[in-house]
């Protein structure tokens, strides 16, 4: 399913204005100086003082005062949702705000090489650009979009690909190949249905035994993995 094509890329990370991850440190940690006692030197010698610590100077010596220590601060922000990355804004505005008083989150978009560039499987994804070409598009035009929704306790994420001014049915009627990129099992078995009084195609995956709803609108295909009928519904019904 498309899931197994996103499974182990990090989306976030294809696109820039990501949050970085922040130098590893104990939060509001503040270090602790040395004690101020001062160490009696061996043979006459000068002791170096610890951090924090003041020195009897020898023979009238000016003492070099010990370097002050700063925390390293941690990434603002660290460990809050990731943000919102949008470089198709057409796509974005098909994504719903909200599904069933739930808001959705983590709205990003980005062109759908990038997913792909995480692939190795060369074969596979020769084959779907040579699909989409034969049906007159470009992947190179493609964009990806994906957000995260939490429902009754049930987290979702619905993804899409756009294929600009074409109809998005060519992805559909091209999904066994797309389905099995970076994957050896095989392709989902496809059927009709009516789902939230829309008609949509289900993929069902033969080893997983999971089934994926995959719902057209204009040049926009959505994505929802294996959310479960009542589920699927209720997403559905919030998709335009």
């Amino acid at each position: 399913m498309i899931r197994r094509i996103i499974a182990g890329v990090a989306l976030a990370a294809l696109f820039t204005g990501c949050v970085t991850a922040a130098s590893p440190t104990v939060p509001g940690a503040t270090p602790t100086p040395a004690t101020g006692a001062t160490a009696t030197p061996a043979n006459g010698a000068t002791p170096t003082p610890a951090t924090g610590a003041t020195a009897t100077p020898a023979n009238g010596a000016t003492p070099t005062p010990a370097a002050a220590v700063t925390p390293i601060p941690t990434e603002p922000g660290a460990g809050s949702p990731e943000p919102t990355v949008v470089t198709d804004p057409v796509l974005a505005a098909e994504f719903p705000t909200s599904i069933d008083g739930n808001p959705v989150n983590n709205l990003q978009t980005g062109q759908f090489l990038d997913v792909l560039a995480g692939i190795s499987d060369t074969t596979r994804t020769d084959q779907f650009r040579a699909a989409m070409a034969a049906a007159g598009l470009d992947i190179d035009t493609l964009t990806f979009g994906n957000a995260d929704v939490s429902i009754n306790g049930n987290d979702e994420s619905i993804q899409a690909i756009r294929t600009p001014g074409k109809d998005a049915s060519v992805i559909v009627q091209n999904y066994d190949i797309l389905a099995t990129i970076g994957s050896e099992d095989p392709g989902p078995t496809l059927a009709s249905a009516t789902v939230a009084g829309r008609a949509v195609t289900t993929a069902t995956d033969p080893v997983a035994e999971t089934t994926d709803y995959l719902y057209v609108k204009g040049d926009t295909v959505f994505f929802i993995a294996d959310p479960g009928p009542d589920l699927a519904a209720t997403i559905i019904a919030a998709l335009p």
